[in-house]
């Protein structure tokens, strides 16, 4: 884990950075920290995986969101979110 002031250096790296992107490209980047920072998921297993079909994210009647991603040893991992 890196150490707090690196995360915060990156926390206000993310929320002030990316000015001359698109957005859509900025919105990207910025769910890929929030995912690492505060759900614990690998940058690796947010790459796409068209054979696995994932990272797929469900939504299920309770509004519970899911994030389905590939893990170590390509196996599928489930991650809440809350």
């Amino acid at each position: 884990m890196p150490p707090g002031a690196l995360l915060a250096a990156c926390d206000t790296w993310v929320a002030d950075g990316f000015k001359d992107d698109d957005t859509l490209v900025v919105a990207r980047r910025r769910a890929i920290w929030a995912l690492y920072r505060y759900a614990g998921v690998r940058l690796v297993e947010l790459v796409l995986s068209d054979d696995a079909q994932l990272p797929k994210l469900e939504v299920d009647d309770g509004e519970c969101w899911t994030l389905h991603v590939l893990g170590n040893g390509r196996k599928t991992r489930s991650v809440l979110l809350l």
